[in-house]
């Protein structure tokens, strides 16, 4: 079972090899692409190619890797190992967690603004949060 992952793994890095384009961009393409005669077909061909090499790779994993594996989750991985490129704040939301995010961004909070604490167990206000409802009142700590 090793030794047919350590193939697809050959396989797919050997697939990944063989596009003419380089799968990084170098200083050499981004300056083509920036300039105004730059072929929009060299462009479309250089996107062709390297997800050509994409598609291959998932269909040699598909077919030839030990265990089951879904396009989902190999395009999701995928997804994912390009956002590790950029920054540590980048990240993939899947579509079922994307309900879940947007509620947690776009919520609203309530509150008349302060922090309790118990004093001698009754409930005090420890402090009242600049510029809230509580603040304007006057509410003060100890209260």
């Amino acid at each position: 079972m090793l030794r047919r992952s350590l193939w697809l793994v050959g396989v797919a890095l050997v697939s990944a090899l063989l596009v003419r384009a380089p799968l990084s961009w170098s200083d050499e393409s981004s300056k083509s692409r920036d300039k105004p005669n730059a072929s929009k077909l060299d462009a479309d061909g250089e996107y062709h190619e390297l997800f050509q090499a994409l598609a291959d790779t998932i269909d040699q994993i598909e077919h030839n890797y030990v265990k089951d594996i879904s396009r989902r989750e190999l395009l999701e991985a995928a997804i994912e190992g390009m956002l590790t490129k950029l920054d540590v704040h980048s990240q993939y939301i899947t579509p079922e967690e994307l309900s879940s995010f947007k509620t947690s961004v776009e919520s609203q909070f309530g509150g008349i603004g302060i922090q309790i604490t118990t004093i001698d167990g009754l409930l005090a206000v420890a402090t009242p949060l600049y510029g809230t409802p509580a603040y304007r009142a006057g509410m003060r700590a100890g209260d």
